[in-house]
């Protein structure tokens, strides 16, 4: 390579890290888009904690009685599903919501734009 070509190469190369740099700073300063990560992350350790002790509890449920004691484990309302498989069949579930974003692709006609926001139920 010649000297013009390792110029506009570093220069390009400055310039994007300016940008990089600039755009860091305003997703940083902007209050809408900064997403708190020590919330998330302790957010996160809290809910594998009480999935980790819900799993622990089923499991000696299952073990100790049957599935369909499952039913009155008082399952807390904290956005977490659990499902019980045997052999490869759904016998148990802990909620009554359904995953319908690949069930509305099966239904509409392509083609026809269809936008939705997510609630919990």
């Amino acid at each position: 390579m010649n000297k013009r070509t390792n110029r506009v190469l570093f220069f390009a190369l400055l310039l994007s890290i300016a940008t990089g740099l600039v755009c860091d700073y305003f997703y940083r300063d902007s209050p809408q888009h900064v997403i708190n990560t020590a919330n998330f992350q302790n957010q996160l350790k809290e809910k594998e904690t009480q999935a980790a002790k819900t799993l622990d509890d089923l499991q000696q449920i299952i073990i100790h009685s049957s599935i369909d004691s499952l039913i009155h484990y008082p399952f807390s309302n904290n956005d977490i599903s659990y499902y019980v498989f045997e052999k490869d069949e759904l016998v148990f579930w802990s909620d009554n919501n359904l995953d319908i974003s690949n069930f509305l692709s099966l239904i509409l006609p392509i083609g026809i734009m269809f936008n939705f926001q997510m609630h919990n139920v």
